[in-house]
């Protein structure tokens, strides 16, 4: 499923309540859907304020699958990216003001990607299989 979404904060929202529906098709349980949310709507966030320039004329796109019990959630932006490991991301060493969204999106995802060939593009992965061992269900 894709979702574009113009390059403004306020479509923040809808991408949530998408994230929050896909993932509970998915099966994933309520906090992981809240953590796999987050770190959407983080990556969103990034994309529209650095992608896009908080530029209506200019669009983010998100795209969720299943693959297998991975879900992977990736979000492209027309941006000329940036360099991640230039990045501090250790939430428990005092992450700056600039760089706690991917700090966040490290911590709550099991994968995460870059690319900088169309745009800038994350993309994000969520086992649910192992969402499911540590809740027991």
């Amino acid at each position: 499923m894709t979702i574009i979404i113009p390059g403004q904060l306020d479509f923040l929202r809808l991408v949530d309540k998408v994230s929050d529906a896909v993932t509970a098709y998915a099966g994933f349980a309520v906090g992981e859907r809240d953590a796999i949310s987050i770190a959407i709507i983080e990556a969103c966030t990034n994309a529209i304020q650095h992608g896009c320039c908080c530029d209506q004329a200019k669009a983010v796109t998100v795209t969720y699958s299943m693959e297998g019990d991975d879900l992977k959630v990736t979000v492209v932006d027309p941006g000329a990216g940036f360099d991640p490991e230039g990045l501090k991301c250790d939430i428990g060493n005092g992450v700056e003001e600039r760089g706690r969204g991917f700090a966040i999106i490290k911590a709550l995802m099991d994968d995460v990607q870059y690319d900088f060939t169309n745009g800038t593009s994350i993309t994000m992965v969520k086992h649910l299989g192992a969402a499911r061992e540590e809740t027991g269900t």
